[in-house]
């Protein structure tokens, strides 16, 4: 049917419970649906559960707090007709592309404790040599491309970074990308077992809650200039709920069928007007009928293509879809659900490592962190993250994205730290310094502006 581009909640509540209706009438049980990250269809997702709520026709999962006296924590899911949940997401690839957005935003600099991030440093990174990032991917951006954000949050950004930078001069940006990455990443990720995407998911949320509350509490920012942007704050909320809720769902409802988490997503119905737009960029409703024959022979294609990936150093190329991807896929591990006591542990371990990237970074939690207690994980985090991002370049023979193990990398060398107060307090003299610096700048630029005014009405006169 064809939508206007202005769509109101009530309108899209009616359309969404019809379609519901029906699905019910003919016994069939969606897990899951998810919607774009446009305020309205968020909205919708939050009046839905609200409701459900409200009514006390929920399915309840309940964990213990890892921060000692704290309310449990509980994950909730809506219950259809038929007795079973279901819930509401939003696409990782979103995530990913409004992740870059809000580091590359000029109108926001990002404060991660005694660090920031923003425009110039990503532009730096992107326009240096041998980076792995087109210049494209951050100056000028085609926002809907899915390869650039791919480049951006991958391991090898974090190994340029290294190289371009002090060790600490560059961490608030290093993590945001690591952290950003990993939740995705449990989404995406073919092989890794359901409990590690559980502890990625976790980590993310915490790390993202604590920073948002650090911004809160801070008397000079603003979560509207130093904060993500609430869109995402938003998308990021209900994209781990979903996540963190599916796996649950089919442990306790589907437990033989393996969850193919990347399978609830959007990326199909964008695929589709994707293929459209190569036919004719813009078009009316009827000639996206006319069309409809020369999109299925577009998408069997797709189908029988099994995977098959684009170069990943195109730019400027819009969707770069990995939906059909099965490489190294792992349908045992896809089939292996955790129970509830490894899950709780798994909740701990990343309560205590999201504790820990943020004291580094300079923000208090209720429990204290040392990098020590996050060092295997981040390890072999890295590991991997190297490892598929070597495998993918050599697939499509990319140098740009080839790592050299020879390179210390941000993550590597902070590691290896021996002493966790002498990092912190070397970071604080380099803060301190670079605020004199800046400080010197700034008044440097404000008299070359004055002498400027000065000449430029001499010589009017």
């Amino acid at each position: 049917m064809p939508i206007r581009s202005k769509v109101t909640r009530p309108e899209l509540r009616a359309w969404h419970d019809a379609v519901e209706e029906r699905l019910q009438f003919h016994g069939l049980h969606h897990t899951s649906y998810n919607v774009d990250g446009v305020s309205i269809e968020r909205g919708l997702t939050h009046d839905l559960h609200n409701e459900a709520i409200a009514a006390g026709n929920v399915y309840k999962w309940t964990y213990n707090n890892p921060v000692a006296g704290g309310t449990p924590i509980v994950l909730q899911a809506p219950v259809l007709k038929n007795g079973k949940p279901r819930v509401i997401g939003t696409d990782g690839k979103h995530l990913k592309k409004n992740s870059r957005g809000s580091a590359t935003s000029g109108a926001r600099v990002l404060v991660l404790g005694q660090y920031i991030i923003h425009y110039g440093m990503l532009a730096t990174v992107a326009e240096s040599v041998n980076s792995p990032l087109l210049r494209s991917d951050i100056i000028g951006v085609d926002k809907q491309d899915d390869r650039a954000c791919a480049r951006l949050l991958s391991s090898a950004v974090i190994r340029q970074i290294s190289l371009l930078n002090d060790l600490r001069s560059e961490l608030g940006l290093t993590i945001y990308l690591w952290i950003a990455g990993e939740a995705v990443d449990a989404q995406q990720s073919r092989t890794l077992l359901h409990l590690e995407r559980i502890k990625m998911l976790w980590r993310a949320r915490f790390f993202f809650d604590s920073w948002h509350q650090y911004i809160l509490d801070h008397p000079h920012y603003s979560v509207n200039t130093h904060f993500i942007t609430r869109k995402l704050y938003d998308i990021i909320s209900i994209f781990i709920n979903a996540m963190l809720t599916m796996v649950l769902i089919h442990r306790d409802f589907f437990p033989e069928i393996p969850l193919l988490l990347w399978l609830s997503s959007t990326e199909v119905c964008e695929h589709f007007f994707g293929c459209a737009r190569k036919i004719q960029k813009d078009f009316t409703f009827a000639e996206w009928i006319l069309m409809i024959p020369k999109l299925v022979l577009l998408m069997m294609g797709e189908l029988k293509a099994k995977g098959f990936q684009a170069n990943v150093s195109e730019h400027r190329s819009g969707y770069h879809h990995s939906w059909f991807d099965t490489k190294d896929i792992d349908m045992k591990n896809l089939a292996t659900y955790p129970s509830d006591s490894e899950i709780q542990e798994a909740i701990d371990v990343a309560y205590k490592e999201a504790t820990s990237l943020l004291s580094i970074l300079g923000i208090e939690n209720s429990t204290s962190g040392s990098i020590e207690d996050i060092a295997p994980q981040l390890a072999d985090a890295l590991a991997i993250m190297e490892s598929s991002i070597a495998a993918e370049a050599e697939h499509n023979e990319d140098p740009r994205l080839k790592s050299k193990e020879s390179d210390p990398t941000i993550i590597d060398q902070l590691l290896a730290a021996d002493d966790i107060d002498d990092l912190v307090e070397s970071r604080s003299n380099e803060v301190d310094q670079a605020m004199a610096n800046l400080g010197i700048a700034a008044t440097a630029v404000v008299i070359h502006d004055t002498l400027r005014m000065q000449v430029s009405c001499l010589d009017s006169c």
